[in-house]
């Protein structure tokens, strides 16, 4: 299965949460992918939301709809459309040479470490889209289509979690990051109302909180939220200081606070009014 779906027998509350890169699974259904599954461990691990879906796992005895890929990002990046591909990624695209180095299909990682050993063909680029990248959207616009309906709103909370150092790929590099991003598109994949409510939040729990830096959203943030037709969208990027070795890929015992200021999260995100 490439990815995990609960769906609530019984929808109580107007939440829907993604986490679309907890996934450490590589398939070596081709040669490009068993590259993949031969690169060293610390680098298969380096950008996995490692334990996201743990955290948030809590929401499927709330009847939550709950949706985690288990596919590595480095196969496919769910976070993103399915034209940020280039020459480099794809053979034939139009796209010139360095446009996503770290699109639908990740060149380097964060550190710059090779991933793709040359583009892939148009063929496997079709049966990555076909069996990883659509079913997971097929099934978000699935329910996001039902709560909407059910309740007249809907919240999309995209769970991710990031480095507590800026990296050389990233817009930040060797920067000190807060303990919570919330990414909203400054606003306008959620609304202010939403986005004051989540700073706020995490700011009165004692963590540092910086608004839409330095992710400000991703592709499912930006093309699934439409607060002016009652549907908000946020990412939410934990710091993994928080909860995890980031060397040795281990949880530490601060995982369990973490935790329940999750829970608490979540239970006034339901009783707010957006």
């Amino acid at each position: 299965m490439t990815f995990d779906f609960f769906k609530p027998k019984k929808y109580l509350t107007p939440l829907l949460v993604s986490v679309p890169h907890s996934g450490t699974t590589i398939p070596d259904t081709t040669k490009a992918l068993k590259y993949l599954r031969h690169l060293p461990p610390e680098i298969q691990l380096r950008d996995v939301d490692l334990f996201v879906d743990e955290l948030f796992d809590f929401v499927r005895k709330k009847n939550i709809p709950y949706v985690v890929s288990r596919i590595s990002r480095y196969v496919i990046d769910l976070n993103r459309g399915v034209m940020e591909v280039d020459s480099d990624s794809v053979q034939g695209e139009k796209n010139p040479s360095g446009s996503f180095r770290r699109g639908l299909l990740w060149q380097v990682t964060t550190r710059g470490e090779k991933l793709l050993e040359q583009p892939l063909t148009r063929e496997e680029f079709l049966m990555r889209i076909s069996n990883y990248y659509k079913p997971y959207h097929d099934i978000l616009q699935q329910e996001l289509s039902i709560i909407k309906k059910l309740f007249g709103k809907v919240i999309l909370l995209d769970a991710h979690s990031m480095p507590s150092l800026g990296t050389p790929e990233h817009r930040d590099p060797g920067e000190v990051r807060a303990d919570v991003v919330p990414g909203t598109q400054f606003s306008r994949s959620c609304g202010a109302p939403l986005e004051k409510w989540v700073s706020d939040f995490w700011g009165q729990k004692g963590y540092t909180v910086r608004l839409n830096h330095p992710y400000r959203g991703g592709y499912i943030t930006q093309f699934y939220g439409q607060p002016e037709k009652g549907i908000y969208a946020f990412q939410l990027e934990l710091n993994r200081k928080l909860y995890m070795d980031e060397d040795k890929f281990k949880k530490i015992n601060a995982f369990d606070k973490l935790h329940q200021d999750l829970v608490e999260f979540v239970d006034g995100l339901i009783r707010s009014q957006f």
